[in-house]
């Protein structure tokens, strides 16, 4: 059996071995860590069943809480989150790429950053 790589992604994604969940954990962690490097990024919920696989990422600059979801149910997506803390108003929106997900997780942080 020959392995076959694909440019851009991790070899043991590709060729479906190894524990994806930790590659995963540790992708929405430095995605954090890209944005700033300061976030003490933290795995907040991790749980695999026999319907899903979820890890959640969260950071909480002053009273803050952002998050990063990558969750495994048939289909594979990301989901970002935000909301002040010990509040229910935020909101939560859903990617196919992490990229996408990153990409507006830094427009959230801009737009509350006066409130950060």
């Amino acid at each position: 059996m020959r392995a076959q790589f694909v440019r851009g992604i991790d070899p043991k994604d590709s060729m479906n071995i190894g524990n994806k969940h930790a590659r995963e954990a540790q992708k929405l962690m430095a995605a954090f860590k890209e944005i700033d490097p300061d976030f003490d990024p933290r795995i907040t919920d991790d749980k695999t069943t026999e319907s899903f696989e979820i890890v959640v990422v969260s950071v909480y600059p002053s009273d803050y809480v952002f998050s990063l979801a990558w969750i495994l149910s048939g289909t594979e997506y990301y989901i970002v989150s935000w909301a002040p803390k010990g509040k229910v108003e935020g909101g939560q929106e859903t990617y196919p790429k992490l990229e996408q997900a990153k990409q507006k997780i830094k427009e959230i942080l801009i737009i509350n950053e006066s409130k950060i």
